[in-house]
């Protein structure tokens, strides 16, 4: 149930004084119970910040009436939040609020207007659930505010995660692999760094390092990978079926290209056109054959990938801080508040998320021989 935000006006100490005896009470009882008491007092600080947005965007009338109105309803990995202007307001004047409450305390959803209100959720830190689930058609991905988060690849295929060294994208990978391999879904992979995958190469149905030298090698395979998808688009039309999940016996495919840039950066213009042509036709074509693609990058800048592929890109991962260049590029805006290593900024189709990434540090030994009997390194 939501509470109202109320005392817009006094000072923090007032309000820090009036929730002195509820504190009181509780602290001994939580303690009783074995819950940590630090997270009531941090709720109570967020509802404080709620309260201070409310007085800096709201104003009164000749009544003394506040123009605002504000409700929130606490869970244990975030905080609902509600909030209605009496006065029509722009989108911007919604969004600043959020952005205030975003700046002083954690990282939020975009809003969205339901119901004569601005909604959006402040999420919490929180740990991950390091749990792998998968099937045919999805795959988890990181945990949100709602618990163990699900792609449904099926729906929004092919994926670009985007990170600096060190903010978790091959934590990601790691963990995307071993949930894929759990339901002993195919994973191809091109390694560009050499470095976080060699150790498994039995896990992968097709690997290949990347050394520098070996461009032609690296075309060749992304090629054979989409012949496979053709092969298996004109099977679909022999059978009349029109997406892989209409026939039991046809079972997803992954290529994972890691740290993309170092390949395509290393290229002439006439061979980086040739790959992002290659990477195209599989982006376009692979969601009704099940043959997904992941592609790992620092920056998905249009030198390195064009922005009409990259657009058809469903799942779009940011870890932990990156560049106003990134964010603009993703999420069409540069005010986006960094997160701490290990968590990203996904954007799902039209839907935006905050995921924690459980510490996954590499493969499972289980999955270690679960590749396709004629599993290959090029």
């Amino acid at each position: 149930m939501y509470k109202r935000v109320t005392m817009f006006s006094v000072p923090n100490w007032v309000y820090w004084m009036v929730h002195i005896p509820s504190m009181g009470i509780r602290y001994p009882i939580y303690k009783l119970l074995h819950k940590d008491f630090n997270i009531y007092k941090e709720q109570l600080r967020i509802v404080n910040e709620l309260r201070c947005a409310c007085e800096n965007y709201g104003d009164k009338d000749k009544d003394g009436n506040w123009n605002i109105k504000a409700w929130y309803k606490s869970s244990p990995r975030s905080i609902a939040v509600k909030v209605r202007f009496m006065k029509k307001a722009t989108d911007n004047v919604y969004d600043n609020y959020r952005k205030q409450i975003e700046n002083y305390t954690y990282s939020t959803t975009p809003y969205a207007f339901r119901d004569g209100c601005g909604v959006f959720n402040i999420i919490l830190d929180f740990p991950p659930i390091m749990q792998f689930k998968a099937s045919r058609t999805s795959v988890s991905v990181g945990t949100d505010y709602q618990g163990i988060f699900n792609w449904d690849y099926s729906k929004h295929p092919h994926a670009l995660i985007l990170g600096e060294t060190g903010q978790g994208k091959t934590t990601f990978v790691y963990y995307l692999i071993n949930g894929l391999l759990s339901a002993s879904v195919s994973v191809w992979m091109i390694d560009g760094k050499c470095i976080d995958y060699n150790q498994y190469t039995k896990a992968f149905s097709n690997y290949l390092p990347y050394t520098g030298a070996n461009y032609e090698t690296v075309l060749d395979t992304i090629k054979r990978f989409k012949t496979a998808m053709q092969e298996r688009i004109m099977e679909m039309r022999a059978k009349n079926i029109n997406n892989y999940k209409q026939d039991k016996n046809m079972n997803p495919v992954f290529l994972i290209v890691d740290e993309y840039q170092v390949i395509a950066g290393a290229l002439d213009k006439k061979q980086r056109t040739a790959l992002s042509e290659e990477i195209g036709t599989i982006v376009r074509l692979g969601r009704a054959a099940g043959y997904i693609l992941v592609i790992t990058m620092q920056t998905a800048h249009s030198d390195y990938i064009p922005t009409a592929v990259r657009d058809n890109f469903e799942f779009k991962l940011v870890m932990g801080t990156a560049s106003k260049t990134a964010y603009q590029m993703i999420f069409d805006d540069t005010d986006i508040k960094g997160l701490t290593v290990g968590k990203g900024r996904l954007k799902l189709g039209n839907d935006y998320h905050v995921l924690s990434i459980p510490l996954c540090n590499g493969i499972e030994s289980a999955y270690l021989s679960t590749a396709d009997p004629d599993s290959t390194t090029v």
